[in-house]
């Protein structure tokens, strides 16, 4: 069953939460387009709130609450240090940040990857949880390259919101004990997402995946989903995820050469159940090399798939950007990787959404795959990707016409139209459950002129 979104619904509810009033994840429901049942937030009355008054990344009895701490507290449903227990979804915010202009950076710093009690490395959540920020300019959880920043297991509910989550580095693949096989590198390199996860306003940024174990006769592959590896229902709002990247396949050795694996798959995003995207962009992101081989036969491994998003679940795309995204180049005697922007086994459902300018080292430059079309959309290279569905307005091999990403007002960098762009008022103003949008990435009011722009911004 696919979980179409109503994305102007969640971000009325977003205002909610900003006023003090935040989501758990529920079982209320209406009909999408396609008349399949959605799946949409309930609101409830926050039941406790703990507030981070430190940066530093510790479990230690001194009379402060850290983040690990105020995550421990809400997954123990108990006090630790300072922190109060948990309850229901437990909001937590962080006291320093009314006052301080500048960057509020939350590093980890208590080294240990592969536990999952919230000790060390990774920000382990197994409660329902919100992490509410003032802006994501103000609140950075960094991984520091110890482990990926947050592992949400199976049956938590978390919101992020206003947070840059950056820096996080998933261990490299290990050679096995008999020298022969080497591991992969491990997976989501900002975000391993198990559970249920809505983010909004917030970056996904400079996060990367371990490489594949090498040198053995059989090596490794690379880590997938270099920023988000979602192996559940994930929902990204107003919020970018950009230049992450996955590990490179390991090294084959062997007289007669060995056997190589691929680069990581998914250098923004893997996906293999639901993934929603509404007033987002996906930019700048790279999945991994093929595995190098050294000896007269056997072979590397090809690139990754899918530089952007790497599809085998559900994704809905709704008024979003997809630019200059890559794939990894080729191993020895291999293929470069395929679908620069979107590479998809699964279902890809968009609509007033702009693929373009993202490289492929092989097949399928924006898209590789089958698109199912709600109409307006605008993709500048369709070779090796078949669009389906309803095409009004779609438009195809054309330049969009984009500046570069960066700082064009709001929160989150967006890339600008430029004022010839095809994508200006063509698009739609009503997203694929038939609700009116009213404002863009940056919350720049919808449409500015005789209709919506098509993709993540709107030019004013």
């Amino acid at each position: 069953m696919s979980y179409q979104h109503s994305f102007s619904l969640g971000k009325t509810i977003v205002a909610f939460i900003l006023a003090s009033i935040f989501l758990t994840f529920g079982d209320s429901s209406a009909k999408a387009q396609n008349g399949e049942t959605v799946y949409l937030p309930l609101i409830v009355s926050s039941s406790i709130t703990i507030t981070v008054d430190t940066t530093k990344d510790e479990l230690t009895s001194n009379g402060h609450c850290s983040l690990r701490e105020a995550i421990m507290a809400a997954n123990r449903h108990q006090a630790i240090d300072i922190c109060p227990p948990g309850q229901g979804q437990t909001v937590i915010v962080f006291s320093n940040e009314d006052f301080t202009p500048t960057y509020i950076t939350y590093t980890l710093a208590l080294a240990g990857a592969d536990e999952d009690d919230n000790a060390t490395g990774d920000l382990d959540i197994t409660s329902d949880i919100t992490i509410r920020g003032v802006s994501l300019h103000r609140t950075v959880i960094d991984g520091n390259e110890l482990d990926r920043v947050l592992h949400i297991h199976p049956g938590a509910h978390v919101i992020l919101q206003n947070v840059m989550i950056r820096h996080g580095k998933t261990p490299d693949g290990v050679i096995s004990s008999t020298g022969t096989t080497c591991g992969n590198g491990e997976n989501g390199g900002g975000i391993a997402n198990f559970g249920t996860l809505w983010i909004q306003g917030s970056a996904i940024s400079s996060n990367n995946t371990g490489d594949g174990g090498g040198i053995c006769f059989l090596s490794g592959a690379g880590g997938a989903g270099g920023g988000i590896f979602n192996a559940g229902l994930l929902t990204l709002i107003d919020s970018i995820v950009n230049d992450n990247y996955t590990g490179n396949g390991g090294i084959t050795v062997g007289l007669a050469g060995g056997f190589g694996t691929h680069g990581g798959n998914g250098g923004g995003i893997i996906n293999f159940d639901r993934l929603n995207i509404q007033d987002s962009t996906i930019s700048g992101n790279r999945t991994g090399d093929g595995s190098l081989s050294f000896g007269y036969r056997g072979g590397g491994g090809p690139g990754g798939y899918g530089g952007g998003i790497y599809n085998q679940g559900v994704v809905n795309l709704d008024d979003s950007t997809i630019s200059n995204n890559y794939t990894g180049h080729h191993g020895t005697r291999s293929t470069g990787g395929q679908g620069g922007g979107i590479y998809s086994q699964g279902t890809v459902q968009f609509k007033n959404t702009l693929v373009a300018a993202n490289v492929s080292t092989d097949a399928g430059p924006d898209c590789w795959g089958i698109l199912l079309s709600y109409g307006y959309n605008l993709i500048q290279d369709i070779t090796d990707c078949t669009v389906v569905g309803d095409v009004t307005g779609n438009i195809t091999n054309t330049n969009p016409s984009l500046y570069g990403l960066d700082d064009y007002g709001g929160s989150t960098w967006t890339h600008r139209l430029r004022d010839a762009s095809p994508a200006v008022n063509a698009g739609n103003c009503i997203d694929m459950n038939g609700i009116s949008v009213v404002h863009d990435q940056r919350g720049e009011s919808r449409p500015s002129g005789d209709a919506c722009d098509i993709g993540a911004y709107e030019l004013h």
